[in-house]
């Protein structure tokens, strides 16, 4: 089978070859315990994969870890543990990322269960994105700004009541305001998306600044 020959190829693969059968597999809705853990594993320690990594390899390598999750993956602690690896490599290619790699990179770490305040690296990545993503904003489609919005919101949603940085505010203030100057992208669906994920981010800053007054 296709899954069990690229298992045993695994170590010969270069970045090219893993990221794209990852994404492969994660595409076709394919769940494979062994090849992600096997894939994870290698990431976390071949320092030459980690240096090869470039935007659209980490934009499909962690979409395809996140869907692999999300169908209930048995290397769900190797994925975790190579997401870790790659998190500093992120914050390097954070300038190069294209919108289409920006929304899918920073909403695939959210589904992952990244939260502020867990990691210190995570975070002064989420700090330098937000920062980032204000430039890249007139860039991000509707729907990508939607994507963000979401991720974002996702990340300091479950912050525990930790105080985060204003740049987050700012840059989701932004967002929201890009999604309504641009609402007839969205569709019908979408739109309504937009409103509950904007409320939801709503709430979550009104509750930031509550407590900080108190």
């Amino acid at each position: 089978e296709v899954g069990g020959q690229a298992l045993e190829l695994l170590h010969d693969f270069k970045l090219q070859e893993l990221s794209i059968t990852c994404w492969s597999f994660s595409r076709l809705h394919a769940r494979y315990d062994r090849l992600f853990a096997g894939a994870a594993l290698h990431l976390s320690t071949s320092r030459t994969l980690l240096q090869q990594i470039h935007p659209q390899g980490m934009a499909n390598l962690l979409w395809a870890f996140e869907k692999q999750m999300a169908m209930g993956s048995m290397a769900t602690e190797q994925i975790a543990t190579a997401v870790v690896v790659l998190i500093p490599r992120c914050l390097t290619l954070l300038k190069q990322l294209k919108p289409q790699e920006f929304a899918c990179i920073f909403r695939a770490l959210a589904c992952m269960g990244l939260q502020w305040g867990s990691s210190q690296e995570a975070d002064i990545l989420m700090v330098s994105a937000a920062g980032f993503g204000l430039v890249l904003i007139r860039r991000l489609s509707a729907p990508q700004c939607v994507d963000v919005l979401s991720a974002f919101s996702t990340y300091l949603g479950t912050a525990g009541g930790n105080p985060f940085p204003e740049v987050f505010a700012n840059f989701l203030e932004a967002l929201a305001q890009r999604c309504l100057d641009n609402v007839s992208e969205l569709g019908l669906s979408g739109a309504t998306h937009f409103v509950e994920i904007a409320a939801g981010a709503v709430h979550l800053f009104c509750d930031q600044r509550e407590r900080l007054v108190g």
